[in-house]
């Protein structure tokens, strides 16, 4: 890294310190953090300076250095090899099941019908409210029911979206989930007078006592708290958030139903049904009654913090629910039975019914609160893998000038490119490259030619044929460009194409058996390369394998994708195109940007494409995966956090970063010694440079002695220099040995002194 030097500024003024002044020990660095302090990012940033008429052994000595430090400057990584991630969350439940994950275009509800009190064990709770009349309690359990809303790719409002599409789930279409609170035995809420509570999705509510059998609404209060207050009683009451309030009954008149409170300080006059707010709190009045036991007097009961929650009580259709005598618009509930014999309770959740446009899509990423209890979420957490995950097979076809070049990986995760199409100058015609064979058992000299080793695609290159003690053709594995001779009567590689003839005064090799255009790709894929009898159009088709499909409830074998490439003698810029036609409709959702600029394509397996539309085809990239995509869609109590974690097994590796051509200098080359890192090989005889960080010495061999060398800091500007210098070229040589194995020697400090007789007989020690 670049290590910035404190500036020395003389006492007098007169700007920075004379550049031979040796580093101070206060400063960052020493010799303990070298290599640190030549590299930046990990990559080697300094220059390497020898002498114009530098020794022999200063340039294998500066040589060695530069080994030394490309090895130096390298990053350490880590990646998953063998697995694929996993998106978890720290609390709820996943739309998932045993063996089958929620797939591209896949209902919610096809994977997951209902989630209970075993998923979700705080929110869908078992409960039992307790009719304390009676002293009866009447048992319910909870579901949570998901819809059949699913995930797609689309862009269907760029208010949204943007410009480009996105996958989402979809809750455009109707109800995002179902509550059902289902009681064992019927009970009669309108027979409960005495507050009795019900615990539903984690939040407690109360039931109006006042209800009768013949009441329009099943009537419940979102309160915790219930207070009863005598005639001159006050009471503090500790809110949710923490905060308190002063409640003082000053007055009651039970004929009325009217009560006088005193809040904070404040009257209020309420009567039954009316409620008090206070800050974002509300007291709502249930009961104003007389009472003479254990003396005569008056009294009112009252929730705190409530909210008035009406459903229909008619049996019929969800309705929308009122809240303190208001609609609330895409939250719907009804009852099954009647009050007196109330045998469920149903919610039902409608996010597009909502004004937040964003409700009705849930991007990935993103997360939609439940509006009527607030207790919970359901989130769109992540896909896996991505849609342009490394993990995923490759394969594109790209315009380089007038041709398409094609990559791909193979079975064996070998990866080749190539050019494949040409366009045919002054004409719409379209050809191969002229170095690709095509399908032939006749190959030509630097021909590209494709054949299988079982069913790994192989690419080779007949390099020349020679006649040396015998026909021999030299052929190229395009796999790790090395070659190998094959006679008549041999097998290409492990293929089973055998050499039946060669000829080395036309560079021509004959084989069994036809080069091969349909093979297979990494992952099981299918790439077809089309060979036009009667056309100058070129297919080129890729067929997802079908060894990977493991719980897709859509049938998806045989979807495919495919593009024409085709020549272009009009005025148009480019003279060979790419037209996309895919016929695996219903399989692939297939969208483009707002300007269809660029077309993008997924397959309920997880294929992902782009294509380039505006260019008449520059691009098209295709990302495959080892196994279906699955969409990680979670329900979760509202502090749940989701993750994603790398799957398979951690490898660590060491990305390296070459030191680029030029990093070596001629002294002469350096104009200003302040300008940046250096280290600098022999002493200021050998080496201008080194002359000028020791302040240009009047005798270049002042202070070195025979058979010694130095390791020297020297304040170099902002920069930082390294002297590597010895008195003659070979305790240069020995210095250099020593930097070079800097992790075999303890180094400290601004300066070390090299000692020795060999590069075998090395002392390294301090200073004197």
């Amino acid at each position: 890294m670049r290590t910035t030097i404190v500036k020395k500024i003389a006492a007098i003024g007169t700007g920075l310190a004379f550049v031979g002044a040796t580093m101070m020990g206060a400063l960052a660095v020493d010799l303990n953090d070298y290599p640190g302090s030549f590299l930046k990012d990990s990559k080697f940033n300094a220059a390497i300076v020898v002498g114009d008429q530098a020794a022999a052994s200063d340039v294998v000595g500066a040589i060695d250095l530069a080994a030394s430090l490309q090895f130096a400057a390298r990053e350490e990584k880590t990646v998953a090899v063998g697995g694929t991630d996993t998106v978890s969350a720290s609390d709820g439940v996943e739309v998932a099941a045993t063996g089958n994950h929620l797939e591209l275009l896949e209902t919610m509800s096809s994977v997951e019908d209902a989630f209970k009190n075993d998923d979700l064990p705080v929110l869908l709770a078992d409960g039992k409210v307790e009719d304390d009349s009676t002293g009866t309690d009447y048992e319910y359990d909870q579901e949570l029911q998901p819809s059949a809303d699913f995930v797609e790719f689309d862009n269907p409002d760029d208010d949204v979206f943007g410009d480009n599409p996105g996958l989402f789930l979809n809750q455009d279409t109707g109800v995002a989930y179902t509550i059902v609170v289902d009681f064992d035995s019927v009970i009669n809420v309108s027979a409960l007078d005495d507050s009795e509570k019900i615990v539903m999705m984690g939040r407690t509510f109360t039931f109006d006592p006042d209800m009768e059998s013949d009441s329009t609404y099943l009537t419940l209060y979102a309160s915790e708290k219930t207070e009863t207050l005598s005639v001159g009683e006050e009471k503090t009451i500790t809110l949710a958030d923490g905060t308190s309030i002063v409640v003082e009954l000053t007055g009651a008149n039970s004929e009325s139903d009217k009560a006088t409170l005193r809040v904070d300080g404040k009257s209020y006059s309420k009567e039954s049904g009316d409620t008090i707010s206070i800050g974002d709190t509300s007291l709502y009045i249930n009961n104003v009654f007389t009472y003479n036991i254990p003396a005569p007097g008056a009294a009112v009961e009252f929730f705190v913090g409530s909210d008035k929650l009406e459903i229909n009580a008619d049996g019929g259709a969800a309705d929308d629910v009122v809240i303190d005598d208001e609609t609330m618009t895409g939250i719907a509930a009804d009852i099954d039975g009647t009050l007196e014999e109330l045998e469920q309770i149903n919610f039902q959740i409608t996010p597009s019914e909502f004004d937040d446009d964003h409700f009705k899509y849930l991007q990935l990423g993103e997360e939609f609160v439940d509006p009527l209890f607030g207790t919970f979420k359901m989130k769109f957490a992540g896909v896996t893998p991505e849609l342009k995950d490394e993990s995923k097979s490759k394969i594109s076809l790209t315009r380089a000038g007038n041709d398409y070049k094609l990559a791909f990986v193979n079975k064996d995760a070998e990866a080749y490119e190539f050019e494949l199409f040409s366009s045919v100058s002054g004409s719409a015609a379209v050809t191969y490259h002229e170095d690709f064979a095509g399908a032939t058992d006749n190959v030509s000299d630097d021909n590209i030619f494709i054949l299988e080793e079982g069913d790994v695609a192989k690419v080779f290159r007949l390099v020349s044929v020679v006649n040396n003690d015998g026909l021999k053709a030299n052929i190229r594995d395009l796999t790790d460009n090395k070659d190998f001779t094959v006679s008549v009567g041999d097998d290409i590689g492990d293929s089973s194409a055998t050499v039946l003839g060669l000829d080395a005064t036309v560079d021509y090799m004959e084989l069994d058996e036809n080069t091969i255009l349909d093979f297979t790709t990494q992952f099981d894929g299918n790439l077809v390369i089309g060979d036009p009898t009667d056309t100058n159009i070129f297919d080129l088709i890729f067929k997802e394998g079908t060894t990977n499909f493991d719980d897709l409830s859509i049938t998806t074998e045989d979807t495919w994708f495919m593009v024409n490439v085709s020549g272009d003698n009009s005025d148009a810029s480019e003279d060979i195109t790419l037209t996309r036609i895919n016929s695996s409709t219903g399989l692939v959702e297939i969208k483009a940007d707002e300007d269809t600029d660029v077309e993008y394509g997924v397959s309920v397996f997880g294929t992902y494409y782009e294509y380039e539309k505006d260019n008449n085809g520059a691009y098209w990239d295709i990302y495959y995966p080892e196994t279906e995509q699955d969409m990680h869609v979670f329900f979760m109590p509202l502090e749940a956090t989701t993750s994603t974690s790398a799957g398979g097994e951690a490898v660590t590796y060491y990305e390296y970063n070459r030191i680029e051509v030029g990093a070596a200098k001629l002294a002469s080359e350096i104009t200003s010694v302040v300008a940046q890192n250096l280290i600098v090989v022999g002493g200021p005889c050998a080496n201008s440079v080194a002359s000028q960080l020791l302040d240009n010495p009047a005798n270049c061999a002042e202070g070195f002695e025979e058979g010694k060398a130095i390791l020297k800091l020297v304040e170099n500007g902002e920069y930082v220099a390294l002297l590597v210098a010895g008195y003659s070229a070979d305790d240069t040589r020995r210095a250099t040995a020593v930097l070079a194995n800097y992790e075999d020697y303890a180094l400290a400090g601004m300066e070390m002194v090299v000692t020795g007789t060999s590069l075998t007989d090395i002392t390294v020690s301090a200073p004197q």
